[in-house]
């Protein structure tokens, strides 16, 4: 390996390394001990990296490391003393003139190549942790954003420096395997970027607040396409019609209230509406299609796992409130998000969207009762 290029990314490691604790994996999310055991792993990763990658030495036939015909010999004792200093004061020792650069071993690569999926998964890992944590701050997440570029970019050299290790015994059985699966890290490494750059976006979409005069609660607003609505389920309280899931206005605070459709159709502020089943059309084919568009609905956070798909890249932070039944029974908290639009399909059926935990998809389907407690979100005049 290049001796330059090794210093470089041990500089990069050593700026990454002191940022840890930093990482929009913050402390508050995850806990101090989780950051400093990422730490050491990563740290652990790179440090056998570099060395059982770094150069090794080795001096001319007569064991020195070559001296100019220009330079005059100074006394042992001061060549010691120098030495000495040198060691201490230079990480990298200076090459000579005669120096030989060994090759790599296999002996090397084999302590390297276990690394290679602890190392792609840790980066994951950071990932998911600032996707669950995108709620935060807008300069948070761009701070967390930012931090897990720099792990991914880590782990792409870890890769590269692999391979470039491991490029004489492509054909050695003991290599092949970790030679073969470099493909697929990569891929997982893409796929890792892109649900940054996903996220990022979240920065640039158009969004606001307004308060709704009755009650003077303030709601989040996106805009997406030339559509705006409500980021937020609506939480205004009717007196009838509505409920908050189990009673409990804890969970009417968090996903808003559950109304009949009657309620629905009247309960948006001044200069909002429910929207119509055309409208939810419109903005289920600005988002790609049905297939699609329920994972960049969905909040990342709230919904059980696997929340499939979710990444919220139009901000409508869409929340799974469940519902409540004719019977008065609430259920599917956390599973299913159902939200009335303002047509009836046929006499007493009406349109629906619903997303669910276990879909990246967004259903459209009709309901025939008007008595049931789905969750509302308004869209703008």
């Amino acid at each position: 390996m290049n001796e330059i290029a090794l210093s470089i990314h041990w500089i990069k490691f050593k700026n990454w390394s002191y940022k840890m604790p930093q990482l929009l994996i913050l402390p508050s999310v995850i806990g101090m001990e989780r950051v400093r055991i990422m730490k050491a792993k990563l740290a652990i990763i790179l440090a056998l990296l570099i060395v059982a990658s770094s150069c090794s030495f080795s001096g001319d036939s007569n064991g020195s490391l070559g001296k100019s015909d220009n330079v005059t010999q100074a006394p042992a004792a001061a060549v010691e003393q120098s030495s000495e200093q040198q060691t201490t004061k230079h990480a990298v020792p200076k090459v000579g003139a005669s120096a030989q650069v060994e090759s790599p071993t296999i002996e090397s690569c084999l302590v390297i190549a276990p690394m290679l999926e602890l190392a792609i998964s840790e980066a994951e890992a950071g990932v998911r942790t600032v996707i669950m944590t995108s709620n935060l701050s807008v300069k948070a997440r761009q701070e967390g954003i930012s931090l897990a570029r720099e792990r991914l970019q880590l782990t792409e050299a870890i890769f590269d420096l692999f391979e470039m290790e491991a490029a004489d015994f492509r054909l050695d059985e003991k290599i092949k395997p970790y030679l073969n699966a470099i493909p697929g890290y990569r891929e997982r490494l893409h796929e890792c970027y892109a649900k940054l750059d996903r996220l990022a976006h979240l920065d640039a979409l158009q969004t606001g607040s307004f308060k709704d005069s009755r009650d003077g609660k303030t709601y989040k607003s996106a805009r997406i396409g030339n559509q705006t609505w409500m980021a937020e389920n609506l939480n205004y309280e009717t007196g009838s019609g509505s409920w908050c899931y189990d009673d409990s206005k804890s969970n009417c605070n968090i996903y808003g209230r559950l109304y009949d459709w009657e309620t629905a159709r009247k309960a948006c502020p001044p200069g909002w509406h429910l929207p119509s089943d055309s409208e939810w059309t419109q903005l289920t084919i600005y988002l790609g299609d049905e297939n699609v568009a329920g994972g960049k609905l969905k909040a990342t956070t709230l919904w059980n796992s696997p929340n499939t798909a979710a990444d919220n890249s139009s901000g409508f932070s869409a929340l799974p409130g469940g519902a409540r039944d004719n019977d008065g029974s609430f259920v599917n908290i956390g599973y299913i998000g159902v939200w009335w639009s303002s047509n009836e399909y046929y006499t007493n059926y009406l349109w629906l969207r619903s997303l669910s935990y276990s879909g990246g998809d967004i259903l459209r389907r009709a309901t025939a009762s008007k008595a049931y407690g789905f969750s509302v979100r308004c869209i703008k005049d």
